[in-house]
């Protein structure tokens, strides 16, 4: 009887002990075959082999059924029931599938079993899940050629339509920066992108609109200085990450004389206070 328990104990043990890190996680190899269940990282995602496939099989976004790409955003805690999902108003669950995941006890988990949503499913003692971390939990990664002549532009390319570069974005997203840090930099990657827009196809905006875009830039600068001097957050994002090139950076100072030269203000003295929920509720009212 001693020897079952200890046997269980130690299988529960394996199991939660199983993990895939990001930073530890294996690159992609074209010339690697690769076993049913391994998790490689592949253009900023984990993927999980699905069929053991042959080499040059790379992970691709559509149309994969060797591939499937871990979520890691919409995460949900683990349900007995299975995934809940919406259909025509309805809530149902479904049997969970590979690459879905869930968080349990402040730990995020995926799937890499047979579809199952037996109560022995569990995360926590199942090798049917592997507990893994990724620097972009809970945010969009854009998927785009850094390398092509757009991603290059003085606007560059905004492959997910959220308003936000993509090479911001996926610098902000993949940093250790804290996750609400990461968010209100995004939000500031919105009010850059706006003030480049305008500036660079020299739109015709009101003075009120004027008015709003200075003052909330501001406030997006003392937000991210304010984040920086908290403690809890360590550190906060430097503008240069979305005006990376001299094109930009001289852009950035031009096109925010263009915008500062059409408001009927001289002080933006009430933008300093409660900056970060300025621009949040500037991003929010868009």
């Amino acid at each position: 009887m001693g020897n079952k328990y200890i046997f269980l104990l130690l299988t529960v043990i394996s199991f939660s002990s199983i993990s895939s890190s990001y930073g530890e996680t294996e690159e992609y190899n074209q010339n690697e075959s690769y076993q049913m269940g391994k998790i490689v990282k592949y253009e900023n995602n984990l993927w999980i082999n699905r069929f053991p496939v042959r080499k040059n099989e790379e992970p691709r976004f559509k149309n994969n059924r060797v591939w499937k790409k871990v979520q890691l955003v919409n995460i949900q805690p683990y349900s007995h029931q299975g995934k809940e999902k919406k259909v025509l108003g309805n809530t149902i669950y479904v049997p969970y599938a590979w690459g879905d995941s869930v968080i349990q006890g402040g730990k995020y988990f995926t799937y890499v079993g047979v579809i199952s949503n037996d109560d022995e499913n569990s995360p926590i003692n199942s090798n049917k899940w592997i507990e893994f971390s990724h620097p972009a939990l809970g945010f969009d990664i854009p998927i785009f050629d850094p390398n092509s002549e757009e991603a290059k532009s003085l606007l560059g390319i905004d492959s997910n339509s959220n308003e936000i570069r993509d090479d911001f974005e996926l610098t902000i997203v993949m940093s250790d920066l804290n996750p609400e840090v990461k968010k209100m930099a995004l939000n500031s990657g919105v009010i850059y992108g706006e003030i480049m827009n305008i500036g660079f196809n020299q739109l015709d905006i009101s003075s009120d609109r004027a008015n709003s875009l200075a003052s909330v830039f501001i406030s997006s600068r003392q937000c991210k200085n304010d984040l920086h001097k908290v403690e809890f957050y360590g550190k906060s994002w430097t503008e240069t990450k979305f005006f990376n090139s001299k094109e930009r950076l001289i852009a950035k100072f031009k096109y925010q004389n263009f915008i500062f030269e059409r408001t009927s203000v001289s002080k933006f003295t009430d933008a300093f206070f409660k900056s970060c929920e300025k621009v949040k509720n500037y991003i929010e009212s868009r």
